[in-house]
């Protein structure tokens, strides 16, 4: 691929120098992201929003970091939470039927647990998704010295990440991906880079980190997207239910919704109405309408709420 390359450069005294290459240069090894074409490339959902709106919520824990001794370079060891809090944040921009919340502990041990158990501990947070971020690899190539040592050019950073998106029902991961990226790192050898600071995110790599997230956070939300919204209801008295959705996923007091048992009740076909009676920010008391066929819910069935209905194909004009 061929593009201009800026290099930095350190004198001897400490100051730095910055020279833009004027040739175009071949750089077969080289792999970036082109900004502005990332998110050109998503492919559209095959659903469209419902009227009511009603988004997923998904945990992103602190992000788990494979190689710690990798973080000295820069010494950028607040990676851990500050990418999970970019994650959030692109999530938040770009979701239309979800939002993003952070954990400050890795929840490291859920990558090897069973579904059962990560779908338990999923719910127990009262989130439907997991997004889990793994940063697998971040090394920083050699720095190498010219002209006595009176010029440093900037090494090459290396990034993969590991991304699992898991559903809160089942504990499955339905959605992964490996991403794999490389750029130059445009600091120098001892410099303390704050990655919150306008000189990082001017960077390169800033703008490699910005543009990869804005990817992840795209691609996630075109899979909920496609997806019901399923939360378990916690407690049952007579015909008065809780579920563990509320104002924060869309709910409204008055809203009557159509619920229908899910993955643990797969050949029941029967569907309840429901009125929305209390509301908190993440729960809800829900009650039966009695006038038809009530379902039989029980405390710990999963219930689904539609989040989006496909889209129509526009009828074609006949001859």
């Amino acid at each position: 691929m061929r593009r201009f390359t800026t290099r930095c450069f350190k004198f001897g005294l400490g100051s730095l120098l910055t020279l833009s290459l004027g040739a175009l240069a071949e750089e077969p090894n080289r792999v970036t992201v082109e900004m502005g074409a990332v998110l050109g490339a998503i492919a559209q959902p095959s659903c469209i929003a419902s009227d009511s709106q009603y988004r997923a919520s998904v945990l992103i824990p602190k992000v788990q970091v494979k190689h710690p001794s990798q973080l000295r370079v820069g010494q950028v060891f607040e990676i851990e939470t500050w990418l999970a809090a970019q994650l959030a944040r692109s999530m938040n921009q770009v979701g239309q039927q979800s939002y993003a919340r952070t954990q400050a502990k890795a929840l490291e041990h859920l990558a090897k647990a069973s579904d059962d158990a990560r779908a338990q501990r999923i719910s127990a947070s009262g989130d439907q998704y997991l997004l889990q971020l793994e940063l697998v690899d971040f090394s920083t190539g050699p720095y190498k010295s010219f002209v006595g040592g009176l010029f440093e050019s900037s090494p090459q950073r290396n990034m993969v990440l590991s991304v699992n998106l898991y559903d809160g029902t089942s504990g499955r991961a339905i959605w992964n991906k490996v991403i794999e990226r490389q750029e130059d790192w445009d600091f120098s050898r001892d410099e303390a880079v704050s990655l919150n600071s306008r000189k990082f995110q001017r960077s390169d790599f800033g703008k490699l980190l910005s543009a990869t997230t804005d990817w992840i956070a795209a691609e996630v939300n075109s899979v909920i997207q496609q997806r019901p919204l399923r939360a378990p209801l916690r407690q049952s008295s007579g015909n008065r239910l809780y579920v563990d959705l509320g104002a924060e996923h869309g709910l409204k007091i008055g809203d009557k919704l159509q619920l229908k048992g899910a993955a643990n009740k797969p050949f029941e076909q029967q569907t309840a109405t429901v009125t929305v009676v209390d509301l908190e920010s993440r729960r809800a008391r829900i009650v039966q309408d009695w006038s038809v066929v009530p379902l039989a819910l029980n405390s710990g069935d999963t219930l689904e709420l539609p989040i989006c209905k496909q889209s129509e194909e526009p009828a074609s004009n006949a001859d």
